[in-house]
Parts: C-alpha cells; structure tokens; sequence
C-alpha cells in the first residue's frame, strides 16, 4: 500500500493493480476489492470529453502538477494554438481531468525506431492533469485515447508523444507509450519530482 502525495492531497494506492485510488473501506488490506473496481469501471463509463478553453484547464495543471509555484508556471506561450479538451462527470460542471495537444515534431534528429523515422508527423500532449480525487478511474485513460484519436483524425498526425515525470512514466507504457531519450530535468532544480523522460506513441495513432 503506496501513499502518494498528488497537489496538495494524499491518496493511498493500491498494492495490486498499482492504479486504483483506495476508499476507506480497502485501507487495512492494502489492496481495492472487486466491488471498488467495478465501480471505477461504472464511474469511468459516464465520463465524457469536450474542447474546452486553455483557461479552463489552468486550475487542474497548477493544483495537480505544480502546486508549490505560482499560477504562471503552469501557463504555455502556444495555448493559444493548442487544442486543449476536458474529462467531465454529469454532475460536475467543471473538469475532472484535463489536456492540451499542439502539433510538434519529434524532438530527435535521425531514426528513432525502424517504424518511425525522423519527420514523422507528431502531435505532443502537455500538462495532463486529474483531480486526485478521481485518479485511478479509468477516466484520465480515456481522456489520452480521445487525443490519440483526434491526434490521427483531426491533427493528420501518425506519432503522440510527451515529456513524463519517470514516476509516471509506467502508467504512459501500460497504454502502449514506450521511452525515448535521455532522462532530463525540468527546471532549474535538479530534484525527484522534476527528473523527467521522453515517452512516445508507438503505433501509429
């Protein structure tokens, strides 16, 4: 049973699936039963995606990724060229997970993989951010496959790729990302949270 820290909130995650936020009634065994992952599954099932304003995605990517730095770190000189698209619950008129996708090329010269050789089209998804609250939902899932999709069918793009904090970065392997590059940091501070690497988009989108 792992206690992450997620903003400005604790959440507890399961030893199991390793993905699972627990409730209350799963702490003393570590581990969410079938009834808790059934019911993820249902809460994921009403979740829909719509576009929304680069505006409306700035209080989810200050409180979720960079709590401890002011408003404007978290703020892109391109939103306004970005496609930015939010996850939404029935009973909540704001998002619960957002996204924002702007055309950009692969950052490596040369042939990276046999399949993907330098100039492949690419779209690059930035500041993707869940409410802790409904983290572990399935629903931050499907926000990324509704960008790979509008990443091919509406951006003309074959490859998705993101820069990924490495405590994250095996949640972006398990939905078919893969590593690339060298880890870096990001930021001035050499620290854990900012140690980061390159992930993308095997198949095409």
């Amino acid at each position: 049973m792992v206690t992450q820290c997620h903003g400005l909130k604790l959440v507890t995650i399961c030893d199991n699936c390793h993905s699972h936020v627990l409730d209350s009634d799963d702490l003393d065994s570590g581990v969410c039963t079938q009834q808790t992952r059934d019911f993820w599954k249902w809460l994921a099932t009403l979740a829909y995606v719509l576009p929304i304003t680069a505006d409306q995605t700035i209080p989810l990517r200050h409180s979720v990724l960079w709590p401890d730095h002011p408003v404007s770190h978290v703020l892109l000189p391109e939103d306004h060229s970005g496609c930015h698209y939010g996850a939404f619950l029935s009973a909540r008129d704001i998002p619960v997970a957002v996204i924002s996708v702007f055309k950009e090329p692969l950052p490596l010269t040369g042939t990276i993989t046999p399949e993907i050789p330098a100039g492949t089209s690419a779209a690059r998804f930035r500041k993707f951010a869940c409410d802790p609250s409904f983290q572990g939902q399935g629903i931050g899932t499907k926000l990324l496959e509704h960008v790979f999709s509008i990443a091919r069918s509406e951006l003309k793009c074959d490859v998705v790729w993101c820069d990924a904090r490495i405590s994250a970065a095996g949640w972006y392997e398990r939905r078919g990302m893969i590593r690339f590059g060298d880890t870096f940091y990001k930021g001035a501070l050499e620290s854990r949270r900012s140690q980061a690497i390159r992930i993308f988009l095997r198949r095409t989108c």
